[in-house]
């Protein structure tokens, strides 16, 4: 890699770092306004989001220290916190995975104002069609045999 090619990279590095700090001081604020509800928790996209942004700050201490040539052992804690990180965004991804085709549902809903009429759900059955429907025979307290078969 050139060097050329190596100062443009981390220029790039740089510009996408200020622009997620400058969301997550954003974000921040929010909480603290109180503009964000969070007595309940936070949601899942939430942590993702926070563990994305750590991420980012850790791997931008390693490029750095890299960058000055010092060994990745200078680096420690953030070599830690980037593992840890990674371990966390591992176990959210079967959970992203569930909720994937409910929130996928609920961007259709949202953008076609409604359930579509290809909806795997509007095919349910309709517990009004599974009530009692009247008796065909003419004599429904008559029970009869089947014929034996010879």
């Amino acid at each position: 890699m050139a060097a050329s090619e190596a100062v443009a990279l981390l220029e790039a590095l740089r510009a996408q770092a200020a622009e997620v700090a400058a969301h997550g001081r954003e974000m921040l604020r929010r909480v603290r306004g109180g503009q964000l509800d969070t007595r309940q928790g936070v949601s899942l996209l939430e942590v993702r989001a926070q563990a994305l942004l750590g991420y980012l700050q850790d791997l931008a201490l390693l490029v750095g220290a890299k960058a000055r040539g010092e060994s990745l052992r200078s680096a420690g804690a953030a070599r830690e916190r980037l593992l840890e990180t990674r371990v966390v965004l591992e176990k959210l991804r079967p959970l992203e995975q569930r909720l994937k085709y409910h929130l996928e549902k609920l961007l259709r809903a949202a953008a076609s104002g409604g359930r579509g009429a290809e909806d795997p759900l509007s095919f349910r059955p309709a517990p009004s069609n599974m009530a009692a429907q009247p008796s065909r025979s003419p004599n429904p307290a008559r029970i009869s045999a089947p014929a034996a078969a010879p």
